[in-house]
């Protein structure tokens, strides 16, 4: 029988509640054209997974909406600034956390330990995220555990957000590093 970590609550809690304010975040700060920095137009919003939450055992999809825009110079279809490294599929925040879970312990017991807190992440994801080069991700050490100040500030923001405590597309930004919308 597999040893279970002994996760204090308030850190479960604290990572659950702070990806599960992001469900239905809008990301649409227009910007520019990313090619040739030309003015952009909008053109739809996507439906972007942004993590993969378990609660009473079932797994539920936290997803953002992130607005695309059409340039008025060259025609191509950009993105708005969402919290979302190139080339992954879940959110910044979440990638964060698998690698600093990988630069402390092994692979499997990342994704047990991932799995103790509430979150759906496989191995072989983490062991990809691990093995790329997102640059220094800054952390802190909570009860032994090199949590991400990038999910401490969504959390925060969660806490001190809006009217209904809901976390906005451009403050999240802000909180995961990225430049403001």
């Amino acid at each position: 029988m597999r040893r279970r970590f002994l996760i204090p609550r308030m850190l479960r809690e604290l990572v659950r509640s702070a990806l599960a304010e992001m469900d239905g975040a809008v990301f649409g700060s227009p910007g520019k054209c990313r090619y040739c920095g030309g003015g952009v137009a909008g053109y739809d919003v996507r439906k972007r997974a942004f993590a993969c939450i378990i609660e009473d055992g079932k797994k539920r999809e936290i997803h953002v909406h992130v607005k695309r825009f059409c340039c008025r110079d060259c025609g191509k279809v950009c993105y708005a600034d969402a919290p979302f490294y190139p080339g992954t599929r879940i959110g910044s925040p979440v990638v964060d956390l698998c690698v600093c879970l990988a630069a402390t312990m092994p692979f499997n017991r990342a994704e047990r330990f991932l799995k103790e807190i509430g979150l759906a992440v496989d191995r072989g994801t983490i062991r990809n995220y691990a093995h790329r080069n997102f640059g220094n991700i800054p952390y802190v050490e909570i009860f032994g555990i090199h949590m991400p100040i990038s999910i401490l500030n969504i959390s925060v923001l969660s806490i001190t957000g809006g009217e209904e405590g809901s976390v906005t597309g451009a403050e999240s930004l802000s909180a995961r590093r990225f430049p403001p919308a």
